[in-house]
């Protein structure tokens, strides 16, 4: 084909041929932009939505673990307190044990005049006076003291006629033991 147009009006068409390339890239490239700037913004406001959860979430976090640490130091102080009082428990002298292996060790037809047994009379010498109805009856007394591990260092201390202040029982004895606690607890 034969260009007949005159040299001016088509360098005219060729300017407008580029031109209106031009224009469209323009165009192309503005929207480009255009999108690129709203996925930004988008972008950065998706990214506050995110924060703002995130310190909601973190502070909800703080106070549950807050609360589990005041919820755990009642817990703990308790722990602690049973500790102790068990601690304390296993200390303590089962008074009823001393009492039950003292009445074990007696035999049938004796009584005890008092007993006073508190802390300080454990693992020392403990005085006892024992009434009995029929004479004879202290190597029995002996043998049962003797038998029980709760009590060691038996000694007869002396022994009395029928003087007693028990009604009923006209003899006694006056005896001294010790009480082991080891073997208590």
């Amino acid at each position: 084909m034969i260009n007949l147009l005159p040299y001016d009006e088509n360098k005219q068409t060729r300017a407008a041929r580029t031109n209106l390339i031009l224009v469209r890239f323009i165009v192309f490239l503005g929207l480009g932009i255009g999108f690129l700037v709203l996925a930004c913004i988008a972008t950065y406001f998706l990214i506050i939505v995110i924060r703002s959860q995130n310190e909601e979430i973190n502070k909800l976090n703080s106070d549950v673990t807050s609360s589990i640490s005041t919820t755990t130091d009642p817990a703990s102080n308790f722990k602690s307190n049973l500790i102790t009082a068990k601690n304390i428990i296993d200390q303590q002298v089962p008074y009823y044990k001393i009492l039950s292996s003292l009445s074990s060790a007696l035999p049938a037809g004796t009584v005890i005049d008092s007993i006073s047994i508190d802390d300080n009379t454990i693992n020392s010498v403990l005085n006892i006076k024992i009434y009995s109805t029929t004479s004879g009856f202290e190597t029995k007394v002996k043998e049962g003291f003797q038998k029980s591990p709760i009590f060691s260092d038996y000694q007869l201390i002396g022994t009395e006629s029928p003087q007693t202040d028990q009604p009923g029982y006209k003899f006694s004895i006056n005896i001294s033991i010790k009480v082991n606690k080891a073997a208590l607890l």
